[in-house]
């Protein structure tokens, strides 16, 4: 069976698929999950200084949800446009270094998802 999600790393380290170099992004501080569809998932591995979203004019911290080739990310300090990192996804060549999973791999869910305000757990809309 084929994967159907594209999982790229961000972070600092030379490891990382696509590099943001700023002393508060982890070496491994991202997974930037791209599905066939067209969504954009991303889950933060667990980095020391946090992932954040910008919704509704807040930064939001974020362990895995959706977002919008619009989206704005906090990594750590570091402020990056998701399109940005698509870009540099595309600039990539198809090699080892690019990983592929399936969704249930990930854990994350499938569609629309909102954040549950009381547990800060993912749901399904």
């Amino acid at each position: 069976m084929t994967p159907t999600h594209q999982v790229l790393l961000v972070g600092r380290s030379r490891r990382a698929d696509i590099r943001v170099d700023h002393p508060t992004v982890s070496r491994l501080h991202l997974e930037l999950v791209l599905g066939r569809g067209g969504e954009i998932h991303v889950a933060d591995r667990s980095s020391s200084n946090g992932t954040r979203v910008r919704k509704g004019g807040t930064w939001r911290t974020v362990t895995a949800g959706m977002v919008s080739r619009d989206s704005r990310l906090r990594l750590g300090d570091a402020r990056v446009a998701v399109s940005d990192l698509l870009r540099r996804a595309e600039a990539l060549s198809p090699g080892p270094s690019r990983r592929t999973r399936r969704k249930s791999e990930l854990g994350l869910p499938s569609g629309r998802v909102r954040r549950d305000p009381e547990t800060g757990e993912l749901i399904r809309c």
